[in-house]
């Protein structure tokens, strides 16, 4: 079932200042649908009058449920080539493919031949067997950290696997605008930059219908643009919070000011699973084939969301001092929080961000 809130209650990891200027006002939706990311979007904005932003509230409605619907990997859609769809002809035949599916994995490609490598959307066939494990013993109140009853991949099925992780097996033409899997055995998995990739498309989408001072926050990939109101009447850059992985009670651990731009994080405390008091997140190491256990939590602030979101897997899974080297490489800025809550940070994280 589909469902629409408006309200005017802030998503836990958007902190916005109190009130509206004397000529915008403010208006929040959060919208909880089964096509949307399988999370809830929120979207504020300051505005003149309702019925504007219920029209970029459309908007973006629309755009998510139409990039999920590409992006997907579990769900066949008709008359809808997608992530599915390609994955189901692996070894088969080319599949012709909308155009924003072309220019995603041409992206996650570019990226993953810049960066160490360590994100790789052809790990699907590993990606899957991790998720089978985490749905027979991701019951926190069944299989706690003391529990020794749950059980991880064996090493030998993982390196069996290995072979079907070719990303070059990954056929791109752009100018047939097909998608081929040479391998039969190999599927792609776009978890780890799909859902920030998205959120820069609409978002761009939103200014080129000249929306202004907006926020989205798609599950915790928070994408901003123009300002936020406060009581006073002027204005402020957005105050974004990042989540505190220890603490659920206390939702906001550090916070950036922005008026542009992206603010993504990677933790191991959405989806995980834990095995003799580890705790088994859902970022695999494209090289070892396992979780990493460096960090609790890694977020980038860039000013593009789809790079934001894939360098957070990226850096989550490298050590700090590679991790910093990527992110100058990027123009990114990243906040590291390792398991025992040390935080690390590159020099300008906590400057405000301005157009």
């Amino acid at each position: 079932m589909k469902k629409i809130f408006y309200c005017t209650i802030p998503l836990l990891f958007l902190l916005l200042f109190s009130g509206c200027s004397s000529t915008k006002e403010k208006f929040t939706v959060h919208l909880i649908e089964d096509e949307m990311f399988d999370t809830v979007i929120q979207f504020i904005q300051y505005t003149e009058d309702e019925e504007e932003f219920e029209k970029n509230t459309e908007i973006l409605k629309n755009e998510f449920s139409y990039y999920h619907r590409l992006f997907d990997k579990y769900k066949d859609y008709p008359g809808v080539a997608n992530i599915k769809t390609i994955n189901d002809a692996a070894g088969k035949a080319p599949v012709p493919v909308e155009q924003p599916v072309i220019d995603l994995l041409l992206f996650a490609k570019e990226m993953h031949e810049k960066t160490e490598g360590k994100n790789n959307i052809a790990l699907g066939a590993v990606l899957k067997v991790w998720h089978n494990y985490r749905d027979m013993y991701g019951d926190p109140e069944e299989y706690d950290q003391d529990n020794t009853d749950s059980k991880i991949p064996d090493l030998n099925e993982l390196e069996a696997l290995r072979a079907h992780t070719d990303l070059s097996k990954l056929i791109i033409d752009d100018q047939s605008n097909t998608v081929y899997i040479e391998d039969p055995l190999m599927s792609i998995d776009v978890g780890g930059v799909a859902k920030g990739y998205a959120t820069e498309l609409v978002a761009k989408k939103l200014e080129a219908s000249d929306a202004t001072d907006f926020a989205v926050n798609a599950g915790g990939n928070v994408r901003v643009s123009g300002h936020s109101y406060g009581s006073d009447g002027k204005m402020r850059s957005w105050n974004t919070g990042i989540q505190d992985p220890f603490v659920s009670t206390n939702p906001s651990v550090a916070n950036i000011h922005i008026t542009s731009g992206s603010l993504v994080s990677s933790g191991n405390y959405q989806r995980y699973y834990w095995h003799d008091g580890k705790k088994y997140s859902h970022i695999i190491d494209n090289d070892t084939l396992y979780p990493a256990f460096l960090y609790a939590q890694v977020s980038i602030y860039h000013k593009d969301s789809g790079t934001a979101d894939y360098l957070s897997t990226e850096l989550f899974l490298l050590p700090v001092d590679e991790g910093r080297k990527l992110a100058e490489k990027f123009d990114a800025e990243v906040l590291w929080m390792e398991m025992d809550g040390t935080i690390h940070k590159t020099s300008d994280f906590f400057e405000i961000r301005e157009k």
